[in-house]
C-alpha cells in the first residue's frame, strides 16, 4: 500500500485504472484493463512485491473492453472472474451495449469491434452481495444497465467505476456518449455519494479522498463537468 491509502493504484497508461484491494482473505484486483495491456501486468502486481498467485480473484465493474478487455486471459492463469450479473450476456455472449442517441455510428462500431474476448465469469454478482466479508456490492447502472460499484465497510472506501470519474481532482460524470441512461447513472452517482467515502475509486482520472467531495450529493451532482443534467 502506498502510505495510509487502503488502495494500490494501478494505471499503466495514465488513463484507465485498475485497482488493487485487500480483503480480509487477500488481495483483489479491481478491473481487468485492456487485452493488449495484460503483459504489463505481472510487471505492476511486482511492484507491490505480489504475483498473480496472490490475487483472490478480479472483480469487473462492467465489460467494456478497456475494464473486461483482459478478463479471458486473467481467467485461463487460474485468476477468478467476478461480474454483475446484468453485464453476463455482453461479456459471455458478445451481446452489443446499447449508447446514447447521440453517440456517432464510428463510436458504436469502433466499440463493438473492440469488445472485450468473451468470458464466462466464475462469480456472478448482484446488488447486496458481500465479497470476503467486507466488499459490499452496488448495482450503480446508468453507464452500463449491469454496472457495479463496491463498498469497503471496513474503512469506507468505495470503487465507482465509470459511474463517477475524477480529473484533476475534480469529479466528474461518465462520459455522455457512452452513457445510454443518463439520469440512471444520475440517481447511481447519488447512491455512492451518499455513502460518504473516505475515499472513491474512479474507472478514469484521479481518486478523490473525503476532502475532494463535500457532504451534499445534491452539491456534488451540481458540480460534475461532463455529464448532461
Amino acid at each position: 500500500m502506498s502510505g495510509e491509502r487502503p488502495f494500490c493504484r494501478l494505471n499503466p497508461l495514465g488513463v484507465i485504472n485498475q485497482y488493487l484491494l485487500r480483503g480480509v482473505t487477500g488481495w483483489w484486483l479491481i478491473d481487468a484493463g485492456m487485452k493488449p495491456l495484460h503483459r504489463l501486468l505481472p510487471l505492476m502486481l511486482a511492484r507491490h512485491r505480489l504475483t498473480g498467485s496472490d490475487l483472490r480473484g478480479c472483480i469487473l465493474t462492467h465489460a467494456h473492453l478497456d475494464h473486461a478487455g483482459a478478463a479471458s486471459w486473467l481467467q485461463s492463469r487460474g485468476v477468478k472472474i467476478y461480474l454483475g450479473e446484468a453485464e453476463l450476456p455482453h461479456l459471455r455472449d458478445g451481446e452489443p451495449y446499447a449508447y446514447h442517441a447521440l453517440s456517432t455510428p464510428l463510436i458504436r462500431y469502433a466499440d463493438q469491434a473492440l469488445s472485450a474476448p468473451r468470458c464466462n465469469p466464475d462469480v456472478l454478482l448482484n446488488d447486496g452481495d458481500l465479497i470476503d466479508t467486507c466488499f459490499r456490492v452496488l448495482h450503480t447502472p446508468g453507464h452500463t444497465a449491469g454496472h457495479i460499484s463496491l463498498h469497503d465497510e471496513r474503512n469506507g472506501t468505495v470503487v465507482s467505476g465509470d459511474i463517477i470519474l475524477g480529473w484533476s481532482g475534480k469529479i466528474w460524470g461518465p462520459s455522455g456518449l457512452f452513457t445510454p441512461d443518463m439520469p440512471q447513472a444520475l440517481e447511481s452517482a447519488r447512491k455512492l455519494l451518499r455513502l460518504n467515502p473516505t475515499w472513491l475509486l474512479p474507472g478514469h482520472g484521479d481518486p478523490l479522498s473525503a476532502r475532494d467531495l463535500v457532504s451534499d450529493p445534491e452539491r456534488v451532482i451540481k458540480q460534475f463537468g461532463g455529464m448532461d443534467h
